[in-house]
């Protein structure tokens, strides 16, 4: 007797957990339908994180309807969604072009770094420049606040360089030279409009590989 009213216990807890869930889905989707930016975003969160069956394809629709709705936490959340692949296909280049959104409005110059750093964990050769955009925006960031030296610009700008060194000879090899360009000539306007984190060596470096496409394209 005892052990089938703990089995009732544990049924109707059961019950009441699932019941719970249906009643937030269904509290939230009618104000989520009507275009309300937070109910949208908590539909979201509910589908991917909340839910005992989570639809990550609902979730990420409901987050990006939020995003585009200039929600700040959806716009990062959805930029995190595109770099792990959840719920839709990985693009990086959507992930960088939503963090830079999100940036555009929280101006947080150590968050632009930790989310170039996540782009670049998981970027091919050619994606590679969509985690120098945010590298870029955490230098801007850094002078906007008139630390046009501090050790959060110089690690950017260590990363775009050892980005360079990295990446340029390995287009060119493949004979991917117009991505090789593009590569350098974002490097070089970087440089050129915020040139104190870097080293002394990168005037070097670059020219060096800028030679190295010249030849290349001679060739071909």
């Amino acid at each position: 007797m005892k052990q089938k009213i703990v089995f009732t216990a544990v049924a109707a807890t059961c019950l009441a957990l699932s019941i719970s869930g249906c009643s937030k889905e269904s509290s939230l989707l009618p104000d989520a339908t009507k275009g309300n930016v937070v109910a949208q975003y908590d539909l979201g969160i509910y589908y991917l994180d909340e839910s005992e069956t989570p639809d990550k394809a609902k979730g990420f629709h409901w987050i990006k309807t939020a995003a585009e709705a200039r929600h700040r936490p959806a716009m990062r959340r959805l930029a995190e969604m595109y770099i792990a692949g959840t719920g839709t296909q990985r693009d990086l280049n959507a992930a960088s072009l939503w963090l830079n959104r999100y940036l555009q409005q929280v101006k947080n110059s150590q968050d632009a770094y930790d989310c170039a750093k996540k782009i670049l964990r998981y970027a091919r050769p050619v994606e590679v420049i969509s985690g120098l955009a945010l590298l870029h925006a955490t230098i801007r960031l850094e002078y906007e606040d008139n630390n046009i030296d501090s050790d959060l610009a110089k690690m950017a700008a260590k990363d775009i360089q050892t980005s360079m060194e990295k990446y340029v000879p390995l287009l060119i090899e493949r004979g991917n030279y117009l991505a090789a360009e593009k590569f350098l000539n974002f490097c070089q306007e970087l440089y050129t409009e915020y040139p104190a984190p870097f080293q002394k060596t990168y005037r070097k470096k670059y020219n060096s590989y800028q030679s190295m496409l010249e030849k290349a394209l001679e060739r071909n």
